[in-house]
């Protein structure tokens, strides 16, 4: 299943990527005809290699969903990646599924591709295409195990992994620092209503720890040390 330690790691990736270029969003469905999820992802790893011999640098993360007739499809965020025709993506894609799905106009087959602007529009299409709760348009065609059963043919399979990254050591990701400090409660408490004057949702977490995705980290982090000065 497509948990929620598996969404905060999601989410956490997205917080370390530093954009210098232009990130392109692509999305990969199938036609009328389509297969389990272990093949599809086998189609999505053939795409990606095409997509590395035809642009080396390229990097991205993606994410599989399940449609409301049950047929997967694949959300990916990609970077480093130069103007490429929508026909040619296509073509890639058509190439890759035409050795176990017959194509043609009559069934059709989509892929949308679209340039995100800003840093603020990737974590907005990372938290409405890549990290949904749940994780699912559709969860019917799961049993309580996670395993998939597909609506035509009953064939089943274990769906494993629901995103990945694909060439990480060219994914643009900045540098992390980290700070591991003990307080007693007052400091924390303070923190956490400035944190929710902003972010409201944090008053239901109560005593519980939080985790804040901002922009000016470094005042969070200067507000945060002087709290702790001060007590």
């Amino acid at each position: 299943m497509f948990t929620k330690a598996s969404r905060n790691r999601l989410i956490d990736l997205f917080s370390k990527i530093v954009f210098k270029d232009r990130p392109v969003l692509i999305t990969l469905t199938y036609p009328r005809v389509f297969p389990c999820p272990d093949r599809a992802k086998e189609h999505l790893d053939a795409f990606l290699k095409r997509m590395k011999r035809r642009c080396p640098r390229s990097s991205g993360v993606w994410r599989m969903e399940l449609q409301k007739r049950g047929a997967p499809h694949f959300h990916l965020i990609m970077f480093h990646l130069p103007f490429i025709p929508k026909g040619e993506i296509q073509a890639m894609w058509e190439a890759v599924i035409s050795s176990d799905i017959v194509w043609n106009k009559e069934i059709g087959l989509f892929t949308r591709i679209e340039a995100i602007r800003t840093a603020r529009g990737v974590m907005f299409y990372a938290s409405k295409y890549l990290a949904k709760s749940g994780g699912l348009n559709n969860d019917a065609y799961l049993t309580a195990v996670g395993e998939y059963v597909h609506p035509v043919t009953l064939e089943t399979c274990w769906v494993g992994r629901w995103w990945g990254v694909f060439n990480r050591t060219d994914l643009p990701v900045g540098e992390e620092w980290t700070m591991l400090v003990e307080i007693d409660d007052t400091p924390f408490l303070i923190f956490r209503c400035k944190a929710a004057e902003v972010f409201q949702k944090i008053n239901e977490y109560r005593w519980r720890g939080f985790t804040l995705y901002v922009e000016n980290a470094e005042d969070w982090l200067n507000l945060w040390l002087d709290l702790l000065i001060a007590s």
